[in-house]
């Protein structure tokens, strides 16, 4: 969307579960861009005013308001799931004007480049204000909570856990089994042992929040299973023996998670964590090993690797190149490869450049493209997995894409299996070829009277 470079405020349209904020918003100030127009992608919300524009205090000050603790928590009440749509915004309350204002022009005036300093300072003008007194009583309640869980989340986070077991419910987790409420310090910190049905009641306590029985499977398999992994817990320290599937199993914070947690914002907070990580690791570090092995290997010229994401569609996108290419394309050279995860992984500027195609049209390439210089013949294939085959609208717009291009043109379409190329056949352009994975020596030719070969 290109809207006139002015002040906006921008907002993320969705949310994950694991941010630490349901708003994520950000100011964008027009001085920092030297362009008459800016183009906005559309998932965000943009703020604006609907007549003149929005000054830079104003600016900085609504972004910092709905980044805030007080906002975030009466979202979180009202908003049950991830999506954040300008209805919602409509009838979020905010501060008066001049307040806004008056946020903003402190965030500037003191240089505030973190969210501690920033918190500080939007809850020191609402709590001075009398009328936001009475519209707001839990302002100072929701910044004592709000700090304890983010800090909760610091914790988690600086041990290494995946950004799944960095959400609320597992701070709030960590928290209730170390036995702390919003007003005590860490270094109070206990480790009882506790029924998953105990932490529930320690959440619901302790910090107002209420989940549902139903909720404990989700907890022990989706927080306290990795904190176990990670070695934060220790699963029925009073009886290892204990089955899998019985009433009585407990979790208590590890002795060496229990330093880490009590030593938080002293000068041994650093030393503490220094001294869990080499003696546990970081999960995190686990379980990116374990999502690289389940990569699928690509190897091309001169032994370089490529580990592309899995996936049906990757899967056969190696295939092209091992079993597809060596059989009707020897010799040739791959130039582009798109990985699902990576969009572009291969892509080779000097030769699209030589053949008249234009690089910064990528995004509209097939899957996979192979160039046998000594034929001048370009290889456009289109691996299907799911969706997508070379069909007659997708063949025109290739044709218009590379109208300048200098080599013979032959398009291919590849299926994993027959089955799959069953439910397209009627989809594919005439004047293109089919390859099926699990039949790499032979091809379908819709050519008429020719085989493999550009028209």
């Amino acid at each position: 969307m290109l809207v006139p470079n002015a002040n906006y405020v921008l907002l993320r349209r969705f949310s994950a579960k694991e941010d630490r904020r349901r708003l994520i918003s950000a100011p964008f100030i027009r001085e920092e861009f030297e362009f008459e127009q800016i183009g906005f992608e559309n998932h965000l919300n943009v703020i604006f005013r609907k007549t003149g524009t929005l000054s830079t205090s104003e600016t900085i000050g609504l972004s910092a308001i709905l980044n805030s603790a007080i906002i975030d928590r009466y979202f979180r009440i009202v908003n049950g799931n991830t999506q954040v749509n300008a209805a919602e915004l409509r009838i979020l309350p905010i501060p008066p004007l001049e307040v806004v204002k008056r946020i903003g022009e402190e965030i500037q005036k003191a240089q505030a480049d973190t969210s501690e300093k920033i918190e500080n300072i939007i809850f020191s003008i609402l709590s001075a204000s009398k009328l936001l007194t009475e519209d707001f009583p839990m302002i100072q309640e929701t910044r004592i909570t709000m700090g304890k869980i983010e800090q909760a989340q610091e914790i988690l986070e600086a041990l290494g856990l995946p950004s799944a077991q960095q959400n609320e419910v597992s701070a709030l987790t960590i928290l209730s089994l170390a036995q702390l409420s919003e007003k005590n310090a860490w270094k109070e910190a206990l480790n009882p042992m506790l029924r998953v049905h105990d932490i529930l009641i320690e959440i619901k306590q302790r910090y107002g929040r209420e989940y549902a029985e139903n909720s404990r499977e989700t907890i022990r398999r989706k927080v306290l299973h990795q904190f176990e992994q990670a070695g934060i817990v220790v699963r029925n320290a009073d009886d290892p023996t204990r089955p899998t599937n019985s009433g009585l199993n407990n979790y208590m914070l590890s002795e060496a998670a229990l330093d880490v947690v009590r030593a938080y914002g002293s000068s041994k907070w650093k030393i503490q964590v220094k001294k869990f990580i080499e003696q546990q690791g970081k999960l995190l570090d686990v379980y990116q090993k374990a999502k690289e092995q389940t990569k699928i290997p690509l190897q091309v010229a001169e032994g370089v690797v490529y580990k592309l994401s899995p996936g049906k569609h990757n899967k056969l996108e190696v295939a092209i190149v091992e079993e597809f290419g060596p059989r009707f394309a020897p010799g040739a050279k791959l130039i582009y490869f798109g990985d699902t995860a990576k969009k572009t992984l291969i892509l080779d500027e000097a030769v699209f450049k030589k053949l008249g195609v234009p690089v910064s049209a990528h995004g509209k390439f097939p899957d996979v493209i192979l160039y046998d210089s000594k034929r001048k013949w370009l290889f456009l294939i289109e691996a299907v997995a799911s969706h997508g085959p070379v069909s007659p609208k997708r063949h025109v717009e290739l044709e218009k894409l590379l109208a300048n291009c200098k080599a013979g043109k032959i398009y291919v379409t590849a299926f994993l299996d027959f089955a799959t190329y069953k439910k397209y056949a009627n989809d594919i352009a005439w004047e293109t070829e089919v390859w099926i994975a699990e039949m790499p020596s032979h091809m379908i030719h819709l050519n008429g009277d020719k085989f493999l070969g550009p028209r």
